[in-house]
């Protein structure tokens, strides 16, 4: 068994491996469902929910502050990274921020959306409140590498712009470049401008 991972912390546990909430009340593992992953949900004392496959064992997660969520970091493939959004109260209903940052109203081009564009949640800012850092390339000539980064209200669905970088040329840009400078290598690994908290929250 391993143990409770920091507050915010993002953790990447290995096939069959297991990663318990910092209430020590939920614990959520994968097991190998070839040819995918499966992520399975258990109530100490309770049931077990099977969430979802997931088509990588790299990603990692990061527990709310209270237990109540998680949010799953999924290298989906080479052109794109996903997050999902879990609620313990019914894990059957795990949310996709991609899919919900598409149906929102912000500035980010379609371009870049539709381009090399990975979805990385960074850390918790509060129990409701997700750092979400997106990035890449875009595919149409001329090509440009971006990063923006956004708060995402895990209650309401709404986000809120906390930076951008200024957009690069991109010379080169294959896979191997675009995938580097996305810092995939974990949630927690690059260190981020300071967000404002003052929403309200």
């Amino acid at each position: 068994m391993l143990g409770i991972p920091a507050l915010g912390a993002g953790f990447q546990f290995p096939s069959c491996g297991c990663c318990k909430s910092p209430d020590g009340k939920w614990e959520l593992g994968s097991t190998v469902d070839k040819p995918d992953f499966s992520l399975r949900l258990r109530r100490f004392g309770g049931r077990t929910y099977r969430v979802r496959h997931v088509v990588d064992s790299r990603r990692n997660i990061l527990w709310s502050p209270d237990s109540a969520y998680v949010a799953i970091n999924d290298p989906f493939a080479s052109d794109m990274s996903r997050v999902f959004i879990l609620w313990v109260a019914a894990p059957e209903k795990a949310r996709s921020v991609g899919q919900l940052f598409r149906h929102s109203k912000t500035s980010v081009p379609g371009k870049e959306l539709n381009g090399h564009c990975y979805f990385q949640a960074s850390k918790w800012l509060g129990k409701n409140r997700l750092l979400i850092r997106i990035s890449g390339h875009t595919d149409e000539a001329p090509t440009y590498s971006f990063e923006h980064e956004y708060v995402f209200d895990v209650v309401s669905g709404g986000f809120r712009h906390a930076r951008s970088k200024k957009p690069e040329p991109v010379t080169n840009a294959g896979f191997a470049g675009c995938w580097a400078s996305t810092g995939f290598r974990h949630a927690t690994s690059k260190k981020y401008e300071p967000v404002s908290a003052a929403d309200g929250r």
